[in-house]
């Protein structure tokens, strides 16, 4: 994995990891997968990107 810096912008989504459904969050979350919220209808706000989802590493 590579390290960037990602600076969160208004509106962005911050989804810890630290819960026993995050991999389904960022499965869902995610514009390549079959389950992805932007998909159904009432989520049409999202505009889903080459790839939305980036893990956050705290230092």
């Amino acid at each position: 994995m590579t390290r960037a810096t990602v600076t969160l912008q208004r509106g962005d989504v911050l989804v810890p990891m630290d819960q026993p459904l995050a991999p389904l969050a960022a499965l869902m979350l995610d514009s390549r997968s079959a389950n992805a919220l932007y998909q159904e209808e009432e989520w049409n706000w999202l505009q889903p990107g080459a790839f939305p989802v980036f893990p956050v590493v705290e230092p």
